[in-house]
């Protein structure tokens, strides 16, 4: 009967605390066109500051970073496009893969989410699309990839993983690459208030002016948990504390 109270009374202190539930905490880059490069998301959820888009050490190409066109490439392969994505121009990647220990203190672009204050951020999931291009050359046996990264309430950034393709590229041809999708729940809870940034590294084996990669539909999905008032914790504690003193009678 005694095991049965206990139960019961830490049943209902976690039922005390907010369950979270899944849903989009952020969107950028979703097709409509923006002026510049610290582009700001199209949608945030409510709790949630979502950062301008941060362009470090990169070219978007001549007219800058959100276009529907790259030269005579339409992104997205839409004619006519109007259909805005993020570009990366080649002339400014690296050259290779950064890997896993990358600093990713530049040649990146990235946001940032911010709880509010009494919140905390449990992200699930980053999705995009990606495609590239050549608008000067055809090209041949070239690798062009990115690398995704991620950091916790300001720690070290660590890598989520890596996307690259391989091959013959046509000249003035849009390539749709493989839709980037990362499982975000390893990074485990930010602290009140915290925060989570992310930085994306491309790199190309061709460095010429007329190669590009573009990036659109940037989301990140997860929820915004309140965090436990003191007195559901207390509770807890109280309830076995309690437990443990009727034990030892």
């Amino acid at each position: 009967m005694k095991t049965q109270t206990m139960t019961l009374v830490v049943a209902a202190a976690l039922l005390a605390v907010p369950a979270a539930h899944a849903a989009q905490i952020a969107l950028y880059i979703d097709g409509a066109n923006y002026a510049d490069s610290n582009t700001p998301a199209a949608a945030s959820a409510a709790g949630v500051t979502a950062s301008g888009m941060a362009f470090v050490g990169l070219s978007g190409g001549s007219g800058g970073p959100v276009r529907d066109q790259f030269g005579d490439i339409n992104l997205g392969g839409n004619v006519p496009s109007d259909d805005y994505w993020y570009v990366v121009n080649a002339n400014l990647d690296l050259a290779a893969d950064p890997g896993v220990s990358s600093a990713v203190a530049d040649d990146y672009f990235g946001f940032t989410l911010t709880a509010d204050a009494g919140s905390q951020l449990d992200l699930n999931t980053l999705t995009f699309d990606w495609g590239f291009g050549s608008n000067d050359d055809a090209l041949t046996g070239t690798t062009i990839g990115y690398r995704v990264f991620a950091s916790v309430d300001g720690g070290s950034f660590v890598s989520l993983g890596v996307e690259s393709f391989n091959g013959d590229v046509a000249i003035d041809t849009w390539v749709d690459g493989t839709a980037g999708n990362y499982d975000l729940s390893g990074l485990g809870l930010t602290t009140d208030g915290g925060s989570v940034e992310f930085r994306v590294q491309t790199f190309s084996t061709s460095s010429g002016g007329g190669v590009m990669q573009a990036f659109q539909n940037i989301s990140v999905d997860g929820a915004l948990v309140a965090v436990p008032e003191p007195s559901s914790t207390a509770l807890i504690g109280l309830a076995g504390l309690g437990f443990i003193l009727r034990r030892r009678r």
